[in-house]
């Protein structure tokens, strides 16, 4: 299995960071993701530009 390791160092602080990655309101950052619909407190799905649809849980 190949393994692949890439390192970025961004001016902000890592809960920042953290908020921006793991929101689910502001997602312009990832090019292949068309939109997220947001379906409770603990479920979502991503869909993407290509058409794929993954459902996610977000566990405590």
């Amino acid at each position: 299995m190949a393994v692949s390791k890439v390192t970025r160092w961004f001016p902000c602080a890592v809960e920042q960071l953290w908020q921006i990655a793991a929101g689910l309101t502001h997602t312009d950052w990832r090019s292949g993701l068309a939109r997220v619909e947001v379906l409770d407190a603990t479920r979502f799905v991503e869909h993407t530009k290509s058409g794929h649809v993954a459902p996610f849980a977000k566990n405590a």
